[in-house]
This record gives C-alpha cells, structure tokens and sequence, in this order.
C-alpha cells in the first residue's frame, strides 16, 4: 500500500500515512495506515515492510448499510429485541 509522508520528526524519522478505499456490497470502506519510519529503513525502490514501522496503526471505517446496523442506537436495538 502506498503511503505519503506527513511529517519529519527532529530525529529524522518519517511520520506516514496511507489511505484505501473501496466500494463493498454498496458500502464505502476505508483502510488508513499510519506509523513511524526510519530512512535508514527504506529499501531499494522505496519499500519497506510492516515490520519496520514504530507506532504501526491500522484503522477501518465504513460509511453505508452494514455500517448503520452495526452501530446502532439504544430505538434501534430495542426495536430488534421486539422484532427477532
């Protein structure tokens, strides 16, 4: 996954940032990657591997149907316990 740097700490380390999204079953799912890079890291092509990134963050957020059932309300899950 590509991601940007989007900021240099004073020891030179690089904070980065990724995003992907997607479209599943009519619902926008979204993947973002932060962490911590050492440039000493960074191998040839500028890759480097999930292992080498300090404070390794992985977020996923969905915005859609499935998303809503998931997260609902205390009307929501009283309305599911009188109708099965």
């Amino acid at each position: 996954m590509a991601v940007t740097v989007v900021d240099v700490m004073p020891n030179g380390n690089l904070v980065v940032e990724g995003y992907r999204r997607r479209v599943v079953q009519g619902e926008e799912r979204v993947l973002r990657i932060t962490g911590i890079v050492r440039p000493a890291d960074i191998g040839v092509g500028n890759v480097i591997t999930s292992g080498f990134v300090a404070n390794f963050n992985i977020s996923y957020l969905g915005n859609g149907p499935s998303t809503r059932t998931t997260r609902q309300g205390y009307l929501g899950r009283l309305g599911n316990l009188l109708r099965p």
